[in-house]
This record gives C-alpha cells, structure tokens and sequence, in this order.
C-alpha cells in the first residue's frame, strides 16, 4: 500500500496543477483547489463543505446558502473536469491529486511512471487497487490485414470519473 504523502510534496502537486495552462486562469478553480487541499493537510476534512469552501475559498458573504446557490457543486465538476484533463495531459507528475465526486476532500495518490505493458497486464489489479479510481482500458481494433486485433493502451487516469 502506497505511504501518506508528505505535506510539502502535496503543496508541491498542487502549485504544479495550478501553475498549469489549464488551471492558471482559473483564480476560483486555484482557490477552491488550495483550501480543500490546506484543509485536508492539516487535518480538518470533516470541516469541507459547500459553504466553507464558498465563504473560506471563494469570498461568498457568509448568509452563502448552498442550497439555493450551486455554484460550488458547479465549480467542484469544473474541477474535477480539469483534473482529468490534467493528468492526461501533464508528464511529470508524482502525485495525483483526486477529488471523487459527491465530496468536497480530496486524496493523494503516488504515481509511478508505467508502460503500455504494465498497463494492459495489469489492468484488474489496477481498478481494484485503485479504490474506485478509473481504469482507461486498451482500445482494440482490427485492421483488414491482421486476423488477431492489436490493442493501443492508453495512459491511465489519476481521478475519478464522474
């Protein structure tokens, strides 16, 4: 099982995410990201809901009623969007950062560089041991001169689909 991050490398992903082309022009994504990210660290999870994270994160007045107001939920798919196109995009990552939908607290999850070999045999292991975590299985087509199809794998993704 994969070791707890260390605080300081989770500051680290994060400042990598959101220095990002795609978050980097987000300034509510970037603020809703760090808090729930800051929150998480120091151990106050429980604490994340749509209303802190609209009043601590966003600047909302404090009479926020997040059931009247879905622009956190909104804001919190917008995320968890731009997360997924992140990590398959982005390289040079070492942690993933994962929001699950229907939850504001995020988790942290260890990556290792993997090869399309690993990828492809070790495909039912990886949606178990992945907690839920989505599972990009191989694309397999057939091309009119081979009898057997050929299979492309693609990269795995480190958040949750929605």
């Amino acid at each position: 099982m994969n070791q707890s991050p260390e605080e300081q490398e989770i500051l680290n992903a994060i400042d990598q995410v959101k220095a990002h082309r795609i978050f980097n022009r987000s300034p509510l994504m970037c603020a809703f990201l760090s808090y729930v990210a800051l929150e998480t660290i120091q151990g106050r999870e429980s604490r994340i809901s749509a209303y802190s994270v609209a009043v601590d994160a966003l600047g909302k007045p404090t009479d926020f009623d997040p059931q009247m107001d879905p622009s956190v939920r909104v804001l919190a798919k917008r995320l968890r969007d731009s997360l997924t196109r992140y990590y398959n995009e982005a390289t040079d990552y070492k942690l993933c950062v994962v929001l699950k939908p229907g939850s504001y607290v995020p988790s942290f999850r260890r990556t290792e560089p993997c090869s399309d070999s690993t990828i492809a045999s070790n495909a039912s292991s990886d949606i178990e041991a992945a907690g839920g975590m989505a599972w990009t299985p191989p694309v397999v087509f057939y091309r009119p001169d081979d009898a057997e199809p050929s299979a492309i794998t693609q990269k795995k993704d480190c958040v949750a689909t929605t």
